[in-house]
């Protein structure tokens, strides 16, 4: 068995695909989860498909902390401490339209597909 844990175009996975010209420098291509599941069908796979609501407290990097910055630069890949002002003020400002805030802090709503992958048993189909 085979498990992967792909974010679904909710939440960080939206920021990112919307930033990653701004930090990175260039667009960056990754699979959403019906293509996953497409290739997994292709190549005789079966899968199962969950998907998992989720928050993702975003207080801190609202708020700019060195903690906020670190956890910024693992979900978009990159390394925010040395983006210039002008394009972190953007990023940040994707990130509130983004963010619900409440009385105990900020967090984005996250949705997460989790695919389990499984050769086909001799002689089945291998049905998706």
């Amino acid at each position: 068995h085979l498990v992967l844990v792909h974010p679904a175009a909710r939440g960080v996975a939206e920021l990112a695909a919307e930033q990653a010209r701004l930090v990175k420098g260039s667009e960056t291509h990754s699979c959403a989860w019906d293509e996953l599941r497409r290739l997994a069908s292709l190549h005789r796979l079966r899968c199962e498909l969950e998907m998992l609501e989720s928050r993702l407290d975003c207080t801190e990097c609202l708020a700019r902390s060195p903690t906020g910055v670190a956890i910024l630069s693992h979900c978009l890949d990159a390394d925010l401490r040395r983006l210039c002002e002008p394009k972190m003020l953007r990023l940040l400002q994707s990130l509130w339209r983004l963010a619900t805030i409440g009385e105990h802090g900020a967090h984005v709503e996250e949705t997460t597909a989790i695919f389990l992958l499984s050769k086909p048993r001799a002689g089945s189909a291998g049905a998706v």
